[in-house]
């Protein structure tokens, strides 16, 4: 059964965070790819801050992991779909995690 086109979102969203919610956190970088695409296609239905800002570290995870095995492209999809699940203001709010997306961006990007 095919998942309508309208719902396709919230499915994903509903699946990574049961990923998320189930991975163990010491297996979770070895899932980091799986857990973040299901995220990644539900993310602009997430409302909250706080989740944004965890999918968003999840990202950089996936990020340093995808650069680690020369995959440039798909870490430089990562890091930058973390950096836009922040606020505006992230650099006050989370800058440790603004500057390592920007800084990992910047090194894949070179």
């Amino acid at each position: 059964m095919l998942i309508p086109a309208g719902d396709r979102a919230a499915a994903h969203l509903r699946i990574g965070r049961t990923l998320a919610s189930r991975t163990a956190p010491e297996a979770i970088e070895e899932r980091i790819f799986e857990i973040v695409n299901q995220l990644d296609h539900g993310a602009e239905l997430i409302d909250s801050q706080d989740e944004r800002e965890r999918v968003a570290e999840l990202n950089l995870m996936a990020g340093k992991r995808a650069k680690a095995s020369t995959a440039y492209a798909a870490a430089l999809k990562y890091l930058a779909t973390g950096r836009a699940l922040l606020s505006p203001d992230s650099w006050q709010r989370q800058y440790q995690l603004a500057f390592a997306l920007e800084f990992n961006q910047a090194r894949v990007s070179s």
